[in-house]
């Protein structure tokens, strides 16, 4: 009867180990599985948030281009739409951060509409469309992988600005160019030089435009015979300085050279 009870007594025991591992075992994978969660919910969180750097970063290398080719390489007044297509770029970045492999496509092309409020504030104060600035409309494909986690893909556009006065010194510049025009192409010049009276009251008339706007002009010009004829030739300069972009200060230029 004794040894019934030992047995019983043991059973007992066993069954409370059982079920206190059984509990233990419960708590643990409870606690793993809220440890996994977490885990897979960072990872997640850190997939959105590489992703908006990765856009970001990639908006502001195609405004470090655009401003450095700006500099580089003064447009002509007369050309510039064939000068901003130049300025489209296409680029494409991989690489792993964080344990999260990305693969990046972005193309940036300058237009001139679009949303003046876009949601890249991290390049603020170049996010968003500008009027009468030099614009950029970025197309951004991404996709992101991150240990078991489904692929993350983003697909979205941006518009991105650098702060110069596109408008209004093409508009001084194109007006200057029609005036000076007008004032010699129309005649023909073969016993004498051209008069310099237009010319010297067109470079005080717009000199003046230009300081009022921020902007300073330069026109050279010089007389050069061609069968038996004298040509004006002239070399336009207009120019804003200091200019806040992307990379730092910078000035630009818009030029123009030709003959009359």
């Amino acid at each position: 009867m004794g040894e019934m009870r030992g047995v019983a007594a043991t059973l007992v025991s066993v069954a409370v180990f059982v079920s206190l591992l059984i509990s233990n075992l419960t708590l643990l994978y409870a606690e793993n599985q809220r440890l996994w969660m977490a885990s897979m919910a960072k990872l997640e969180t850190d997939e959105g948030k590489i992703g908006l750097l990765l856009v970001a970063q990639g908006a502001y290398s195609a405004l470090d281009r655009v401003q450095t080719e700006l500099v580089r390489n003064s447009p002509s007044c007369s050309s510039w739409d064939a000068y901003s297509s130049s300025l489209t770029s296409a680029s494409r970045y991989s690489g792993s951060i964080h344990a999260v492999q990305y693969n990046l496509t972005m193309e940036a092309v300058v237009v001139s509409s679009g949303s003046e409020r876009d949601n890249l504030t991290l390049l603020r104060p170049f996010d968003g469309f500008l009027p009468g600035s030099l614009n950029l409309e970025i197309g951004v494909s991404l996709n992101e992988l991150s240990g078991g986690l489904p692929s993350y893909t983003r697909t979205e556009h941006h518009y991105v600005h650098l702060p110069i006065s596109l408008s209004r010194m093409l508009s001084l510049c194109l007006s200057l160019l029609r005036d000076l025009h007008l004032a010699y192409q129309s005649r023909v010049y073969c016993n004498r030089l051209p008069p310099e009276a237009p010319l010297d009251a067109l470079i005080q008339r717009y000199s003046q435009a230009a300081n009022s706007e921020g902007f300073s002009l330069v026109l050279s010009h010089w007389f050069v015979r061609v069968d038996g004829c004298w040509l004006l030739n002239y070399a336009i300069t207009l120019s804003e300085s200091s200019v806040e972009g992307v990379a730092g200060r910078f000035a630009w230029h818009l030029s123009e050279t030709g003959f009359l």
